[in-house]
């Protein structure tokens, strides 16, 4: 059973863990899980999270977190899963490159001396979701580090490969009450295409659009389901603007081009 179920692709298992969730943090919590591992294939079947966030804004420029040779340094302010979380992949900066700063990711396993994890506040939506602040000050192994740019090979990806897993999910999470066919076949479309292009930016768009739609026709099955799935919907818009502009960028380059843009 666990090895059919590996064996299926991440967004797959997206669905299917959204199916299984019986309220939409769970739901998230699966396709975020999965987005990591289509990210990075060898956190198949462990909890990871993506630690980015600092104090500053999330600019290249802003990342202050250091890896000095084989110590990694810094202060992460959100860390999505929390404590619950059994691999970080942590965004360092190891020095500068032509006038840039040369980021890394680096994975950590957890428990390992040198982390600390603090539990940050519940959110106003999904509090069933843990998120904390980290502190690094821990030797790490010469192939902990990942290979590749830390910000262009991982994290400017991970938000198109994060959104259209947490669509997945949330479609599975949904099909337990609504006909979900329509909102399948966007995410589906979505899924196919190359994540860096725009053609994908505006598909997601699209699938986010139906997701939308999807959840203000929902209604589940008790009134405690309901009034936790209003609240949580909220979840769905924390990228909101991010993407709306990713999307009149793909739809400019498109038209720019003479293709598509819807």
């Amino acid at each position: 059973m666990q090895r059919a179920h590996a064996e299926r692709g991440t967004f797959e298992r997206a669905l299917l863990g959204g199916r299984l969730a019986d309220r939409l943090g769970y739901a998230f919590a699966s396709g975020y899980t999965e987005a990591l591992v289509a990210l990075v294939p060898a956190l198949l079947g462990r909890r990871a999270s993506l630690c980015v966030t600092e104090i500053g804004p999330p600019h290249p420029r802003s990342i202050a977190s250091t890896l000095d040779g084989l110590t990694l340094r810094g202060d992460k302010s959100f860390v999505t899963l929390g404590t619950s979380a059994e691999t970080l992949l942590v965004l360092v900066k190891r020095g500068e490159r032509d006038g840039r700063p040369d980021l890394a990711l680096v994975r950590v396993d957890l428990p390992r001396e040198g982390v600390t994890l603090c539990d940050r506040p519940a959110l106003p939506f999904c509090p069933e979701l843990t998120h904390a602040t980290a502190r690094f000050d821990v030797a790490i192994e010469p192939d902990e580090t990942l290979v590749g740019d830390g910000w262009t090979d991982y994290v400017k990806p991970f938000r198109t490969i994060e959104d259209l897993h947490v669509v997945a999910a949330a479609t599975g999470f949904l099909s337990r009450f609504v006909d979900v066919e329509r909102l399948v076949a966007l995410a589906e479309r979505a899924s196919a295409m190359n994540a860096s292009t725009p053609e994908m930016h505006v598909a997601l768009q699209d699938a986010f659009d139906a997701l939308d739609e999807t959840v203000s026709a929902a209604r589940l099955g008790s009134d405690r389901d309901q009034a936790r799935l209003l609240r949580d919907q909220a979840l769905l818009k924390v990228a909101q603007k991010a993407r709306a502009i990713r999307t009149r960028s793909a739809r400019a380059a498109l038209a720019k081009r003479g293709g598509p843009s819807t």
